[in-house]
């Protein structure tokens, strides 16, 4: 458990209004009492976690905050709160979904595979706790992975049985259908923290799928997937491909090899290629084949959640359009800051220069948007032989200063890849805070607000 927060000079004067009122009522007590308390609690506190849905549970968010023995949580869209409570356990996995009838279903759950700074020993319990708006439909005090379809359809787990074999539970919208598959030792961890298999959903959530976990497998490898409703079990194998990524056990997309006579170059043209799996008879369909140029490509691609982008990742980062396969935006990552500069300028403050860019970093998908990070200075300061004690409260807080001195700030850079051209300039810049995810948004991307006297989560204007 993370020590108690520092709180920045506005909040401890806050803190003394409130008192220890604060420090023995719950979040969720606050919330129903003032929901200006209820924001102090959350906005800019280091312990705090925001958890953001997708797809049709894109306008939601979780936040969680520890305290002592259990962690307080209230879900949020953007006329306010739909529903809080408190957890016997701190999170560090959180999934939602948003069913067509307007209900909420929102997942909790303590992995050891899950992040965080705390060692879990490998007897330690591993919670798992589903609840649809405000009642518990599943708990487990021992999963190793769930997921929650973004459209509250339906639900999985991932759970460990006695004798070192594990079952996989499929629960459907109000716990209307259950099934369990038997899963044997075929995706049992090779130890308490490493693992050969991740499960997920599909991207149309319509089979639950174990990947190849591996670090550096690019999907190359066996993938398994469950059918959520009517269908069979599908094995899938990859290989003798770079990488590859799925929209389900139908619908591929691979990176094959180019030439070898190539691979000795650091700018090659790879070919990409979405094919169609017939289920029945294996045979394959090629749907489109392109040839992307890549530098230094080591096989990184994602498919964005809705399907509707794969990035390619090098020392230039492509989007291409999954339906066309044509290129949908391109970027120069690494190397020509001025080229970088020119592209990035609209959105900068007036007199910026080209330090005032940052250095450019990765990238990733969110909703149709493409965000490019890039950061300014370091974090040489927050170093672990330069604070003491060295752990999550005092790193974050180090941050937070650095940040505040601007000596060490990170931004994100949005193009929307509906409207932007191939070599297009982003549609704006927000600052992306390292120190708290709880921090008011700053963009119109979707993030914690001030509505009308209460916290909200949603998009902006």
């Amino acid at each position: 458990m993370r020590s108690r927060r520092l709180c920045s000079y506005a909040q401890l004067i806050a803190y003394v209004f409130i008192s220890d009122y604060v420090i023995t009522e719950s979040l969720a007590s606050i919330y129903a009492e003032s929901p200006v308390e209820a924001e102090v609690e959350v906005i800019d506190n280091i312990e705090c976690r925001l958890s953001s849905g997708f797809g049709a549970a894109r306008d939601v968010g979780v936040v969680t905050v520890p305290r002592g023995e259990v962690t307080d949580f209230v879900v949020l869209s953007p006329s306010g709160t739909r529903f809080s409570g408190s957890l016997p356990f701190e999170p560090n996995q959180v999934r939602i979904g948003v069913s067509n009838d307007g209900s909420t279903v929102v997942g909790f759950g303590d992995l050891r595979g899950g992040g965080g700074w705390e060692f879990k020993s490998p007897d330690s319990p591993e919670p798992v706790r589903i609840l649809r708006d405000d009642q518990t439909i599943f708990e487990s005090e021992n999963a190793w992975n769930f997921d929650i379809a973004a459209d509250a359809s339906s639900f999985i787990v991932h759970e460990p049985d006695s004798d070192g074999t594990s079952t996989l539970v499929v629960r459907t919208k109000d716990g209307r259908r259950e099934v369990r598959h038997d899963l044997g030792t075929l995706f049992t961890p090779v130890n308490a923290y490493e693992r050969d298999y991740w499960l997920q959903y599909s991207r149309d959530f319509r089979e639950a799928v174990f990947v190849p976990a591996h670090a550096d497998s690019w999907g190359v490898g066996r993938h398994w997937f469950f059918p959520i409703g009517e269908g069979s079990r599908r094995r899938i194998t990859v290989e003798s491909v770079l990488s590859a990524v799925s929209m389900n056990s139908e619908e591929w997309y691979f990176v094959e090899y180019p030439d070898r006579s190539l691979l000795k170059n650091d700018r090659i043209e790879w070919p990409v290629i979405r094919k169609q799996l017939e289920p029945v008879t294996n045979e394959e369909k090629v749907i489109w084949k392109r040839m992307v140029e890549l530098d230094h490509f080591n096989g990184s691609m994602e498919l964005s959640r809705n399907a509707k982008w794969l990035g390619l990742s090098a020392w230039n980062y492509v989007v291409l359009n999954t339906e066309t396969g044509e290129t949908r935006f391109q970027f120069q990552t690494v190397h020509d800051k001025k080229a970088q500069f020119a592209r990035l300028r609209p959105v900068l403050p007036d007199n910026a220069t080209i330090s005032n860019m940052g250095s450019i970093g990765s990238g990733r998908f969110l909703h149709d948007y493409f965000l490019l990070h890039s950061k300014r200075g370091n974090a040489t300061a927050c170093s672990r032989d330069r604070l003491i004690p060295y752990n999550e409260t005092t790193y974050l807080t180090c941050l937070r200063e650095q940040r505040r001195q601007d000596t060490y700030r990170w931004f994100q850079y949005a193009f929307d890849l509906n409207t932007v051209s191939i070599d297009g300039s982003p549609s704006f810049r927000r600052e992306w805070f390292r120190d708290t995810e709880c921090s008011l948004a700053n963009s119109r991307l979707p993030g914690l607000r001030v509505t009308n006297g209460i916290l909200t989560y949603g998009p902006g204007g």
